[in-house]
């Protein structure tokens, strides 16, 4: 038997992102100023594998994970979630995906969390029969 090679979940290369913002010099001046939150980020994830983003404030852990939920566009570089590119396959990429940015407090609170679940699985389209199974 020919072993296969297996191919990563999620593929980042070279995932750039530049902020420009305006530095106040005075009253009347200001200049702007670049502020790099990813540089050449190269990243393989390969299914099964458990990994954690750590790093201290300003690393840019955020940021990557905005550009691979598609939330934020990156400056340059590219990245593969699920076998669709980021630049091409944006609405693939956000349907084949589940992110919680703000933790516990992005749930509707006063659903319960079957409920929450019903609700987000209709967002998706995800047909009545299918969303009370998979609750």
């Amino acid at each position: 038997m020919i072993a296969r090679i297996m191919e990563p979940i999620i593929k980042i290369r070279g995932l750039t992102k530049i902020y420009q913002s305006k530095q106040r010099l005075g009253l009347f001046r200001s200049r702007v100023k670049e502020v790099v939150a990813l540089k050449d980020v190269d990243l393989d994830i390969f299914p099964g594998e458990s990994f954690g983003l750590l790093g201290p404030n300003g690393a840019g852990k955020t940021t990557l994970i905005k550009c691979l939920t598609t939330l934020l566009l990156p400056t340059r570089g590219t990245a593969w979630l699920n076998g669709h590119q980021l630049e091409r396959d944006e609405n693939a990429i956000r349907a084949s995906i589940g992110c919680m940015l703000m933790g516990e407090r992005g749930l509707y609170w006063k659903l319960t969390g079957r409920e929450n679940l019903d609700f987000f699985g209709a967002l998706y389209q995800i047909p009545p029969d299918a969303r009370k199974t998979q609750a």
